[in-house]
């Protein structure tokens, strides 16, 4: 914007020294020969010269000393929010955050710390790294200076001197509320953005990784106990929530709601299965006959490991553990996620899918040879969960996000996307699937992970 105005600015000081040149005899009046009107030609001349030279110089002081970098510092925040977002899942994946050495390159190419097989991934959209808006690296360095716990990371500024100039995550950017959320980036986002433009509060997110799901975030909100980080954790799972609010992460009052819902349903591939020849209940996918067709996600993590509880619960301990010990002996495809699962049916590389209804539902939106089987009494309901942290950093902010999620036109929006079945869960609808004792199911989740762990050991 100063450089418009001082190029615009110029031009009419080129103007006006023109007319300068022009022959003494245009500059005469028509009406009254002499000098008295070259004088006051002059004059206005000489005025609008020092209003030009009075903006020029105005436009150069306040590119000077724009705060934090004024215009440009919009786009170095941008930056800055995604290196946090990307940073805390390389901490969920990886126990710690890249080292000095390692800098902000490690969000994008594997550091040789860090073996193959082991849970990275590329953590930020891009080929290299941002500069900053003025063509420079942000710096990276932990401990940082100012965050003597964490990481630095900054924007040398405008002067490429840094100081008092420099732009960092140390920088109270206003209001701020800070979330975890497990659900799919794709679908909260655009959400998130809209509460930022209503409110104007600032929304730091982090996003779970789709390998560990949302025990990442769970085991994250469990260590920060003590000292918060996390203002709201939009789940989109229900009994991780419950986890959490039986050891008191959340606030006392109106510590957390649903928030629609989803269910995990069998997805068959229509170009190998018909409808009639597909398994009618979970228990049948350990038959023969599917060896090698069935594809699910690792029993540890996410809606797969809520199920695997929830049918232990049905059926009981014995024939739960012989049902898991046929599916292994079956010879499945164990991937990394529900979104994995569906891909690799709608390929024809699995012909049955143990999945989710919103990843069964992107998929078909694309076209994909695929049918959901109908719900039966093994099909569990999965309600997305919103919560406020116990103690959090910006109560106020939270709670105002708290109530904008809950917002029953939120909910419909998500419908609409096919990231929900539906926007509340009538008692009916539920009633046609597990019934689920969480109170229990929390009090065998150690044991029982254990035994999972034995079965699907990779």
């Amino acid at each position: 914007m100063a450089a418009y105005y001082l190029r615009m600015n110029l031009g009419r000081f080129r103007l006006f020294c023109k007319s300068f040149s022009r022959p003494h005899h245009k500059m005469r009046s028509r009406h009254r020969p002499g000098v008295a009107y070259d004088g006051q030609r002059i004059m206005k001349r000489l005025t609008i010269f020092a209003i030009v030279v009075f903006l020029v110089v105005l436009n150069y002081f306040f590119w000077r000393t724009e705060p934090t970098g004024g215009s440009h510092g919009v786009p170095a925040k941008s930056d800055l929010a995604s290196f946090y977002t990307a940073l805390s899942m390389f901490e969920i994946d990886n126990g710690r955050f890249p080292t000095r050495e390692e800098g902000l390159d490690a969000l994008i190419h594997r550091p040789g710390t860090i073996p193959e097989g082991a849970k990275w991934h590329r953590y930020l959209d891009a080929d290299k790294l941002p500069n900053d808006p003025w063509g420079r690296p942000y710096v990276y360095e932990i401990p940082g200076k100012h965050n003597p716990d964490g990481y630095d990371v900054y924007s040398l500024g405008h002067n490429g001197k840094g100081g008092a100039e420099a732009i960092g995550n140390w920088i109270d950017p206003g209001p701020v509320v800070v979330v975890y959320t497990s659900q799919d980036e794709v679908y909260a986002e655009p959400i998130l953005k809209d509460f930022e433009k209503q409110t104007g509060i600032e929304v730091k997110t982090v996003f779970d990784s789709e390998a560990v799901k949302t025990v990442g975030l769970v085991n994250r909100l469990l260590q920060e106990k003590s000292n918060p980080q996390c203002d709201v954790f939009w789940n989109n799972e229900e009994f991780r929530t419950r986890q959490l609010a039986s050891r008191g992460v959340f606030r006392d009052t109106d510590p957390w709601a649903p928030l629609g819902y989803r269910t995990r349903r069998m997805v068959i591939n229509t170009n190998f299965i018909k409808a009639g020849a597909a398994p009618r209940a979970w228990s049948d996918v350990t038959n023969k006959i599917w060896f090698h067709k069935v594809a699910l996600a690792y029993p540890l993590f996410g809606t797969t490991s809520t199920h695997f509880l929830a049918l232990r619960q049905l059926w009981g301990d014995a024939a739960w553990q012989s049902w898991c010990r046929a599916l292994a002996a079956n010879d499945p495809f164990v991937v990394d996620g529900n979104s994995v699962v569906v891909k690799q049916v709608a390929r024809g590389e699995a012909w049955i899918g143990l999945a989710d209804s919103d990843d069964i539902a992107d998929a078909q939106r694309e076209g994909a040879p695929i049918l959901a089987l109908p719900v039966t009494p093994e099909t569990l309901f999965i309600p997305n969960t919103v919560a406020v942290i116990k103690n959090c950093p910006h109560p106020e902010a939270a709670q105002q996000l708290f109530i904008y999620l809950r917002d029953s036109k939120i909910s419909q929006r998500l419908v609409d996307a096919r990231a929900l079945e539906g926007a509340t869960l009538a008692p009916s609808a539920a009633a046609a699937g597990l019934a689920v004792n969480w109170d229990q199911l929390l009090r065998d989740l150690e044991p029982v992970t254990e035994e999972t762990k034995q079965i699907f050991l990779r």
